[in-house]
């Protein structure tokens, strides 16, 4: 799994250089992933503890979504339980939406967020089916979770927690 990972912060500083955006030095990092100090204010929408900001123009890639949650001090959705993904189903009804969720430095799904497995799923049926070389990020698209090739472009949600 560390070959893995580091072969993933390789390949995310390669994207950086081509790109010519800044990653985050703590990109790897999860010891203040859930924390959201100064930048609550650009998550306008709040259920309970969690804070969302849901990107609905604008479609960039898995790592670029990434990226943009980190640069507003959060990070992308880590869906929780079937009542947020029904929160979610019904706030992104149109459209496709990555999630936290990936398998890229694994062979199951984890979530960037906690390095551990997203605590529900849901999941179109057929999915997540046997591993394709692409196919390795999860979106979540009419209240089901997907995998899709972590190139393609669509819109995205960032979260962070209230302290």
């Amino acid at each position: 799994m560390g070959v893995k990972l580091i072969f993933l912060l390789f390949s995310l500083q390669l994207w950086h250089l081509s790109m010519g955006i800044e990653i985050p030095q703590d990109l790897a990092k999860s010891s203040d992933f859930s924390k959201c100090v100064s930048s609550c204010n650009k998550f306008p929408l709040q259920i309970g503890s969690k804070l969302y900001y849901i990107e609905s123009t604008v479609k960039v890639n898995w790592f670029q979504a990434v990226n943009n949650c980190r640069k507003i001090g959060g990070y992308l959705l880590n869906i929780d339980n079937s009542s947020e993904m029904d929160i979610m189903e019904i706030l992104l009804s149109s459209g496709r939406y990555w999630t936290s969720s990936n398998n890229l430095s694994s062979n199951s799904f984890l979530s960037l967020t906690t390095g551990k497995p997203m605590p529900y799923n849901r999941w179109k049926e057929g999915q997540p089916g046997e591993k394709r070389d692409k196919e390795n990020c999860v979106e979540i698209v009419k209240g089901v979770l997907n995998v899709e090739d972590c190139q393609t472009l669509m819109n995205y949600v960032c979260q962070a927690n209230k302290l």
